[in-house]
Parts: C-alpha cells; structure tokens; sequence
C-alpha cells in the first residue's frame, strides 16, 4: 500500500515537473517568490533575528531575573520540599513507574478493600481484597507486566523489563495509604475517597513532572467546562513555581513571540482596569491570561521529543473523540437546530457541533486539529499509528463538513494552499482540476451553504456585516485607547453605534475585537507577536528542510494562519476553551521549532 502510494507520489511530482502545465504553474510559482522573497514582509518573516531577540530585548531580559528569583529562593532555603525524603521518593516512583512492585499495588488494594467491604459492597470489596493479595504474591513489577502483555508490546513497541526489590518500605507505606483511603471511605463514601486518591497520585505527579498537566490539559479541553481548565492551568503554573523553589533546575527556555504574547497579557489587564466594566473585564482578563501561558509553559517544559510526541498523539486523541461526538450526533439528530437556518437551506437539516454547543466553534477547532493528525498520519512510523491518525483526520474532516461553518471551508482551503505551496509545490497543477471539481463530488447541501457566502439574503451574512458596520463606527471614536474586555464593556458601548439597531454580543471579528477591546496598542503588539510565532515557525522550517519535522511544521503553520483566517469573519477566541486549544497548538508548534532553532533536534525523525 505504502509502495503504491509513492508511485502515485511520483508520478504526480513527476508530471508537475516536466509536463507543459506543471512547467508554467512551477515558473510562475517561482516568479511570484521571487516577488515574496524580495518585499519585505517575506525578507522580515525569514529573518532569524527575529527569535534571537528573546536574549537581547529588555523585557525578556525582566522576564528571566523574574523567573530566576524561585530557583535563588530554593538555594536560599536549602532546596524546601525537595530535600525531604517523601518528595523524593514521590518523584522516584513517578519518574520510574514501570519499577513500581506489584506487591505494593497489591498491599495498597488490600488495605483498601476493608473500606469498600464495609461501606460500599461486600462481593467487591471482597474481589479487590483478593486481588491484592494476589498481586502481593508475584515478585514482579509493574514494567515485568506489562512487557508481557502483547497488545502493549504491539502499541509501544517498548519492553519494560525491571527487577522486583523486596524492602519492607515499599509495602508499608502503600498499605498505610490504602487503611487512610479506607478509612475516608468508610466515614465518607467511596466518592470523597476516590476525590482524596485523585488528588493526591495527581498532586504528586504534577509536583514531579508539571508537563503532564499539559499533556491532561490538550486531551481534556474539549471536554471539560473552562474554570476546570482555568484551574488545571493555575496548578500547572504553581507546580512548576514550586520545582523551582525546590531546588530543580530547569533552562530558561523562551523565545520572541512567548515574549510578546507575555506583554499583551500585561496590556490586557491594564485595558481591563481602565475599561467601561473593569469588574467582569477583570475576570476575563485573569482567565485569558492564564490560558495565554499555555504558550510559554510549552516551550518550557516540552524538552524532548518523547514529551512531545505524547502531545501530540494526546490532541489527536482527543480530537478524535470529540469527532466521535460529532458523528453521533449527526447520526442520531440530537442536535440543537438553533444554528441551523432551514428558512433559506431547505436541505440543511442540522449542524454538528460536538462537545462545542455551537457549530462555527466546532470548526474552528478541527482547523487546528485536522493539520495535526493529516501530517502525523505521514509521520508515524508504526502501521497501527498511521491507521489511527488515518482515521482520524478522516473522522474530523467529515466533521468539518457536518458543521457547514462557511468560513471555516474557506480557512481549511488555505491550510491546503499553504501547505501545498510550502511543501509541495509540485502538487500546485492539482489545485485548479480540484478546485473545478468540488462542487460535483460533495454533497449539494455543502455546496448551496458554501455558495450561500455572497448571498445577503442570508440571515448571517447580513448581521455580521451590520456589525461590522456599527463595529467601525465605534472605533472612530475609541481606536486609541480601546472599552475594554468582555460582553459587559462591548455592550455598554456598541449599542450607541449600532448599524440598524443590531444586537451583538461581540465585532464577530477577532481584529475588530482585539481592536475594540485593546485600543491599537494591543492590536499592534497581538500581530507582532503572530507575526514573530509565524517567523520562527518559518525560518524553523527552513531549517530542517526535506525532514519529518519540517512537514509538521508546514502542517500547524497552515492550520493556525486557517485559523486566523477564520479570525476575520468570527470572533474566534469567544469560547474560551478554542482560546486555550489557539495557544496550546501554537505552544506545540513553538516547542518544536525551539528544539530546532537552539538545539538542532530534529523531532519527528
């Protein structure tokens, strides 16, 4: 199979190569950059200056006496908590869990059990006792286990073969542990001791290692409401304060846009302040914020390929559940049809919309995800990696069509654009027979919702360009300074300026916002920092041309300038949990190409 589609490849860049019509569109790609190169946004956009800067700027310069001072206060005071032997046998046991005995899991569920065979059931507290006792009697460990099982052996392709230590230690303290949970299930209930267990094995983990609350952050955010988010990246943040305190030496690892995207945090609470309602624009400010951070916490703590990967097959992953959602929802019509406008598409019956509540979100979220698991399922290397990230670009692009989001066919037709032209541009002489040949092979619902773009009869397009209208209005008087973040500061003002009485809860546009809420100020320093993320991304690229890597990076280049293509129809950062995806896709991208830039690693090879 693989065989057959590398001769189709060659042939493709064969025939773009040497026909008369591949010749013609490959000397006019090469003319129009010739063009590109020599303006100066492209000669800007190339420039490696751009992320050494970091080093060299007085804010970076801020940033890293600021961040210094947690690991000085950790020498000051003699390491804290990691010079105690409970922390360190703590981070031992996350660090090395496939050495983890089974005796002591077995200890831990036979404390265990006294609670749920009192509490809750006596068949299962029975089962887990016995069990345990089980687990207790085999001199083996946790990696011996699973190195034998092989259906892990078959995902992993790792072995994981340890020898089991017999000190009475490591049977002690779980058994302790599990009479404490035991005890908290008896007087509680199994739920307040299932909460205790979560937060504790969690509490720990994060103290050992914070990147794996990133990595529960870019799985779960689809799913989870956005303060669960908000918390989970507050806890990620104090985690890591809290390894510095302790002694824990991490590199000070930042590049220009992190830095950029830091300072417009600043000016967002400086705005939020100086608002029309600095009370809610606070809290959003706050909220913002701490999602922004995910930019830099990714370059921090995503070091090594390894981490990496696991990201990324975690987004992918959990992409393709909220693509399962999707289909479900399609399949089943339990929908909500409030976004659907069966007025003027008749055949438009319902829009998919996930675990998003709202079908243009939806799609702005499979504009980041569908270039992730496209490139990854040309990266993967293991036949049942390359069938699952397969299957799941397929599963999100038939999602992407189910959601009939206008603006997002568009963005997702300049993610191809881009790739094509970054990476192959011999399949550019596909691009025009394609484009002629769409509206025969898809469905004539997505075809009329797609031509329905210039049609002002339609009740959306009309109201956003009411908006917009009543949008720029406002900025004539407000361009400088901005109104402040949020629905509350938007709606004290639009309303004065609104073009024919329309009622809108933002500028259905994220410049416009950006530009209402922040005044140009902000707006100036959010395309500066885009522009630098962009730039480093690019000159990364360039970097480790004809490379795996170079092709992840071409792919999430395209899916986020998709993405902020989309930007100019919709106010695409409203629901806050694509907000955070914006900045944990970015932080991906930027992890990667500073492993390239500084370090010279090529990751996906």
């Amino acid at each position: 199979m693989v065989a057959q589609i590398q001769k189709i490849w060659n042939q493709i860049a064969y025939y773009g190569s040497f026909s008369v019509s591949g010749k013609a569109i490959s000397a006019f790609a090469r003319w129009v950059r010739r063009l590109l190169d020599h303006s100066f946004i492209a000669s800007t956009l190339a420039d490696e200056k751009i992320f050494y800067a970091a080093d060299k700027s007085l804010f970076g310069r801020l940033l890293q006496k600021i961040w210094s001072i947690f690991p000085w206060f950790g020498k000051k005071f003699g390491g804290l908590a990691a010079n105690s032997s409970f922390v360190a046998s703590i981070g031992h046991w996350c660090r090395h869990w496939e050495e983890i005995p089974l005796a002591a899991i077995g200890s831990f569920l036979a404390a265990f059990s006294l609670g749920l065979f009192f509490r809750l059931n006596t068949v299962i507290g029975g089962a887990v006792l016995i069990f345990g006792l089980i687990l207790m009697l085999i001199p083996a460990t946790l990696g011996n286990a699973l190195s034998n099982s092989g259906i892990l052996r078959f995902l992993t392709g790792h072995t994981f073969e340890t020898k089991a230590e017999g000190r009475i230690g490591i049977y002690l303290w779980p058994c302790i542990f599990g009479l404490l949970l035991a005890a908290a299930t008896y007087l509680w209930g199994w739920l307040p001791a299932a909460a205790i267990l979560a937060l504790a094995v969690g509490g720990a983990v994060l103290m050992t290692e914070p990147a794996v609350g990133l990595c529960l952050c870019v799985f779960l955010t689809p799913f989870l409401p956005t303060m669960a988010m908000a918390g989970l990246i507050g806890v990620i943040i104090l985690c890591y304060g809290l390894r510095l305190m302790g002694g824990v030496e991490y590199r000070f690892r930042i590049d220009t846009a992190a830095i950029l995207f830091i300072a417009f945090g600043v000016i967002l609470i400086f705005f939020a302040v100086t608002g029309f309602a600095p009370s809610s624009s606070i809290r959003i400010a706050m909220l913002e914020c701490l999602f922004i951070a995910a930019y830099p916490l990714m370059i921090l703590l995503m070091d090594s390929k390894e981490k990496i990967h696991a990201m990324v097959f975690l987004f992918c992953l959990g992409a393709f559940f909220a693509g399962l959602v999707g289909l479900y929802q399609y399949l089943s019509g339990a929908v909500d049809t409030t976004w659907t406008d069966t007025t003027l598409f008749e055949d438009l019956q319902l829009r998919v919309y996930s675990t998003f509540d709202n079908p243009n979100v939806y799609g702005e979220y499979l504009l980041m995800a569908i270039p992730m698991a496209g490139v990854m399922c040309y990266i993967a290397k293991r036949p049942l990696m390359k069938i699952f990230y397969g299957g799941t670009t397929l599963l999100l692009l038939l999602n992407l069509g189910l959601t009939y989001s206008r603006g997002c066919y568009l963005a997702i037709m300049v993610a191809v654009f881009i790739f094509v032209w970054f990476g192959a541009r011999q399949l550019m002489i596909l691009c025009i027979p394609a484009l002629l040949a769409l509206p025969f092979v898809m469905p004539a619902s997505i075809v009329s919702r797609f031509a329905s773009i210039i049609n002002f009869a339609d009740n959306s397009t009309s109201y956003r360009l009411s908006i917009w209208q009543g949008t720029v209005s406002m900025l004539e008087h407000y361009w400088m300074l901005g109104i402040g973040l949020g629905e509350s500061a938007f709606n004290t003002v639009y309303p004065l300026y609104a073009h024919d009485s329309t009622f809108a809860q933002h500028a259905h546009s994220l410049y416009l916002q950006t530009l209402s809420e922040t005044g140009i100020g902000g707006f100036v320093l959010l395309i500066c920092a885009l522009f630098a993320f962009l730039s480093i991304a690019y000159v990364a690229q360039r970097k480790v041309r004809g490379t795996k890597t170079m092709w992840f990076i071409i792919a999430m280049m395209a899916g986020i300038t998709a993405f902020l293509f989309q930007g100019i129809f919709d106010y695409v950062w409203y629901n806050y949990r694509v907000f955070l995806l914006f900045f944990i896709t970015m932080g991906i991208t930027g992890a990667v190409s500073y492993l390239v830039m500084k370090e010279g690693k090529a990751v996906f090879d």
